[in-house]
């Protein structure tokens, strides 16, 4: 009977629509839009959630705080199957086309894909889960510090965030026990990790403690107090035991090389830092850099006393403080990069836009000061040789990590540049063998003075000083890409050897002596 009343009813539909009768065509289904923006947006929202559950103690330092109580698990078997993610979510992206993305958009697809490639390079090549033993205790202090400094959460709510990660950090450090090869680790960075797990250890036991009592311990339940108490000993023990593993038994089977060769290390620099600059260029833009502002010290010099030689009177002034304290630029409380609520402010920025920024700010304000003619002689002497101090760091990071320099001869190079003595710049010569990237600020500082002069040539009455800082804060971008943003367009190089280095005042004319 149905078969027979379908049968009748087609042959109804058909008979009407053949004479022009009222019967309408079947409505299609819905045909999903989309666009290049929607595709990135999926793709970049995904991924962001993926790179936060992966890395929860960046996520916390970057204001999300849903995997709070959480630390990374790094077990072998996870570093294979974050490669794949890493992999695959490259692979989506690339299907996403970026010169078709406008304004945030392109930027963040910049930032993303840099972020994939770098921890790609990290996971694959420079093997940095089994050659660096110190960032497994760096985990653990640096995801208990904004829990305890960060006031955005209830004390107890976050009290029980810190107690979730102190039941995992015996985890991690077990964790580092399988991956780290000591034929890979270099001894330097094999007792790094030991200061970095001691001053962590003394961190939990006994400068957390302190710091929560004085938000209010004593209105914390006891249930959670207890907790707590209970996950904090369990850290400081698993970090004893780490510490010792770390003295008696890796350093002295430490047999890596803490260079990292010309190859990985210009693209740490370019996936890490947005520094697409030859390693070639970059040691001429430095060692240009260094000759000026020597040139420019030896003129302050002179103003002094013009009977006796420039480096006599520099020694002079600078010999009471020759252990290098003064060479950290002054911290004037820098305004934050890209503060909470801005609307230039992307999750994506928050997440991944490097923190080298701040301490490029803090140099390019120290430096900026130097031109008010209100400043001594001495005062001014000073700043020229933090802003060496920052050359040096940055010919010590080239010499080691591209070149063939010993660490006894980069401190040598160091103290003749900076002006300082061999125990100090045998020190920050280590610190920068350790880490490249702590040699990017002095990059970054000339490249935001080039930035600055472009801008104030192109606009020239209309350009506001205060505008542009503001703005450049504002957005909280790595400076090329920031460049791109406030000129508009693809800025091209920042930086060019031959031309004088940008935050130098010009010269008056030869230089006597």
């Amino acid at each position: 009977m149905t078969r027979s009343w379908m049968k009748i009813n087609l042959i109804g539909a058909a008979l009407l629509a053949a004479c022009g009768g009222p019967a309408a065509p079947p409505t299609p289904p819905p045909v999903p839009v989309f666009s290049a923006q929607s595709g990135f947006a999926r793709v970049a929202s995904e991924f962001l959630d993926a790179h936060e559950a992966a890395h929860p103690v960046d996520a916390t330092r970057a204001g999300s705080h849903a995997h709070d109580a959480r630390l990374p698990s790094v077990f072998p078997g996870d570093l294979e199957r974050r490669s794949l993610d890493v992999r695959a979510y490259l692979t989506r992206l690339e299907g996403v086309s970026p010169r078709t993305l406008r304004g945030a958009d392109a930027v963040d697809y910049r930032l993303i894909d840099h972020a994939l490639r770098a921890e790609l390079l990290d996971l694959e090549e420079v093997g940095g889960w089994r050659r660096d033993p110190a960032r497994y205790a760096a985990l653990a202090r640096d995801g208990t510090s904004p829990l305890v400094l960060g006031r955005f959460a209830p004390l107890e709510e976050r009290m029980r965030s810190m107690a979730g990660r102190w039941h995992e950090t015996p985890m991690l450090l077990r964790a580092a026990r399988q991956n780290l090869d000591a034929s890979l680790v270099p001894g330097l960075l094999a007792d790094h990790a030991a200061d970095v797990a001691r001053a962590t250890r003394a961190f939990i036991a006994d400068d957390v403690p302190v710091a929560v009592d004085a938000q209010g311990l004593a209105r914390v339940d006891v249930r959670a107090l207890n907790e707590w108490e209970a996950a904090r000993r369990r850290a400081v023990a698993s970090l004893d035991s780490f510490t010792v593993w770390l003295e008696r038994d890796l350093a002295a089977r430490a047999a890596g090389d803490f260079r990292l060769g010309s190859h990985l290390l210009q693209r740490t620099l370019l996936y890490r830092h947005h520094l697409d600059i030859p390693l070639g260029e970059l040691y001429a833009l430095n060692r240009q850099a260094i000759d000026e502002y020597r040139e420019w010290m030896g003129r302050v010099a002179m103003t002094v006393d013009p009977m006796r030689r420039p480096h006599v009177i520099i020694d002079s002034l600078t010999a009471a403080v020759r252990g290098g304290s003064e060479l950290i630029p002054p911290r004037l409380a820098p305004p934050p990069i890209a503060p909470e609520g801005s609307s230039a402010r992307s999750r994506v920025r928050a997440l991944l836009a490097p923190t080298a920024l701040a301490e490029s700010w803090l140099h390019y304000t120290d430096l900026t000061a130097l031109s008010d003619p209100a400043i001594d002689d001495a005062t001014r002497l000073a700043g020229i040789r933090r802003a060496l101090h920052g050359h040096a760091l940055l010919h010590a990071m080239l010499t080691l990590h591209s070149g063939e320099a010993s660490l006894e001869e980069a401190a040598r190079d160091f103290a003749s540049i900076a002006l300082v003595d061999l125990d100090f710049a045998e020190r920050e010569t280590r610190r920068v063998a350790i880490d490249p990237g702590a040699a990017v600020p002095a990059i970054g500082r000339m490249q935001i003075f080039a930035l600055r002069d472009r801008l104030r040539a192109e606009r020239r009455g209309a350009f506001d000083e205060e505008a542009f800082e503001r703005d450049l804060i504002g957005l909280g971008l790595p400076v090329p890409l920031a460049a791109a943003a406030m000129l508009g367009r693809e800025p091209g190089p920042l930086l060019v050897t031959g031309v004088r280095t940008p935050g130098l005042p010009p010269l008056p004319g030869p230089l006597q002596r």
